[in-house]
């Protein structure tokens, strides 16, 4: 709940093979285009090409 606080909604622990790493960086984008929301006690942050 403290890292909710400070803004943190997901972390990632690093692999360390190299293919393991790579594959790794190929689904934290799936996650962040797809699966991530943001914790429901938090504010919305606007988009950075809107205005606010």
């Amino acid at each position: 709940m403290r890292s909710y606080g400070l803004g943190v909604n997901a972390f990632v622990v690093k692999p360390v093979g190299h293919r393991e790493f790579f594959e790794a960086i190929r689904d934290i984008g799936a996650f962040w285009a797809v699966l991530n929301e943001p914790h429901p006690g938090l504010p919305e942050v606007p988009d950075a090409g809107s205005e606010a």
